[in-house]
């Protein structure tokens, strides 16, 4: 009697490797999209745990209180990796030192995830103070008068927040997005172009997602 060896033969192969390369053909968009998506999540995240901090320590210290977003790199010209990581993509707390006359960091630089960033609107939408911060990243100590969202002491938006100080009610929304920011314009890497919001109300400081 003959027996059949184990084993597959040629075409069983083939077939189960033609199986597997459609399923993967399927699966790995899914995959790369839920990655975005959470990447996305994760930022607003961000915002929204730094605003509200910011309007904390307004309130707890009793100073008025920065969340500063860099629209330039100062001392890092040419130096891609910090731009990368900082321009558009970045902020950090300051709040006036009463000592001093300045303004004192409160938390150090954070980033949003890889491949998001802050829509150049957002960031643009906001005024820059007179108030100059210091950019440390890299050791380069920096200063500049970056954009930012100013809290007063009652954990108010200031009215001097945005280029338009007579606009005291309504919100200010901040938009996050797959891409990066290039010469004023958003770049997006996704094909669905989503933009997930952040709002902070004017009149009470808070912030909410979108």
């Amino acid at each position: 009697m003959h027996l059949r060896q184990g084993g597959f033969t040629l075409l069983e192969l083939l077939v189960v490797m033609g199986v597997i390369a459609i399923l993967l053909v399927v699966i790995v968009p899914s995959v790369n999209s839920i990655s975005k998506s959470n990447a996305r999540k994760a930022a607003v995240s961000n915002l929204l745990g730094v605003i509200e901090q910011a309007r904390a320590t307004a309130l707890r210290d009793g100073q008025t209180t920065y969340v500063a977003f860099p629209d330039q790199i100062p001392g890092a010209t040419g130096d891609v990796g910090m731009t990368q990581r900082y321009y558009y993509r970045s902020f950090a707390i300051f709040e006036d030192d009463p000592n001093t006359g300045s303004v004192k960091q409160v938390t150090p630089w954070k980033s949003l995830p890889t491949g998001v960033s802050l829509r150049h609107e957002s960031v643009d939408y906001l005024a820059n103070t007179p108030m100059v911060f210091s950019f440390s990243p890299g050791g380069s100590g920096a200063k500049a008068p970056f954009p930012c969202l100013k809290f007063n002491s009652n954990g108010e938006v200031d009215a001097s927040t945005t280029r338009d100080p007579t606009q005291t009610t309504g919100t200010i929304q901040f938009g996050v997005f797959e891409g990066y920011v290039e010469n004023g314009s958003n770049k997006y890497t996704s094909k669905a172009r989503i933009t997930d919001s952040v709002a902070v109300t004017r009149l009470t400081g808070r912030a909410e997602r979108m």
